[in-house]
C-alpha cells in the first residue's frame, strides 16, 4: 500500500477544488442551500470545521515525516 504514495496524481488538486467549489455553493448560496435544506455556518462553527477537517488530514502526513 505504501507505493501507491509514491505515485503523482495531477488529478487531486482538479478534485478538491470542484469539491471545495460544491461544498461553498451548497453552503453560501442561498437557493443551492434551500434545495438541500441547509443553514449557513456561524464562523465559531467554521473555524471548528477547518480545524477539525485539517488535524484529521494532516496527521497522516506526520506520520510519513516521522516514519520516513
Amino acid at each position: 500500500m505504501s507505493e501507491t504514495f509514491r505515485y503523482k496524481n495531477s488529478l487531486i488538486y482538479y478534485i478538491t477544488g470542484i469539491t471545495l467549489g460544491l461544498l461553498f455553493l451548497m453552503l453560501f448560496v442561498e437557493p443551492v442551500s434551500n434545495f438541500f435544506s441547509l443553514t449557513s455556518l456561524s464562523d465559531v462553527q467554521l473555524i471548528i470545521c477547518l480545524l477539525v477537517s485539517s488535524i484529521s488530514t494532516l496527521w497522516m502526513d506526520v506520520y510519513k515525516y516521522w516514519n520516513g
